[in-house]
């Protein structure tokens, strides 16, 4: 189990509400789906180029958006947004830790929350 999600796991077993636990497991599934995009392959070498900028927070915030679009556009566009922004925000870590391997740069919970705000901005302006 990656860390994303024994994070959604361990977030859902810690709620009683079945509302609550249905839809974190429904933004972990999301996020899920969004990280096998990213893994694939095919899908890994266009990413790429947007994770070698100089910004992080940029790189992880426009990684995570687009990977969210594609899920919506898999989705026929289906999807609630109360659910897309949580899994997206979700992935921003995952981002940063694949750009932190890959270029050796290491990231603050500054520049995490900073990605975050960031993808939250474009996400919002894309589902409105």
């Amino acid at each position: 189990m990656g860390l994303l999600e024994s994070k959604a796991a361990t977030q859902a077993d810690q709620t009683q509400n079945p509302e609550v636990k249905a839809r974190l497991m429904k933004v972990q599934e999301i996020a899920l789906a969004a990280l096998r995009i990213l893994y694939d392959e095919k899908m890994l070498d266009k990413f790429k180029p947007l994770m070698k900028g100089d910004d992080p927070v940029q790189a992880a915030a426009e990684v995570a958006y687009r990977l969210m679009l594609l899920v919506m556009m898999a989705a026929k566009m289906q999807m609630d947004p109360k659910n897309i922004i949580p899994a997206g925000t979700l992935l921003i870590g995952d981002v940063l830790d694949f750009i932190e391997k890959a270029r050796g740069i290491k990231h603050t919970e500054e520049q995490a929350d900073a990605a975050i705000e960031l993808f939250v901005r474009k996400m919002m302006e894309t589902v409105q």
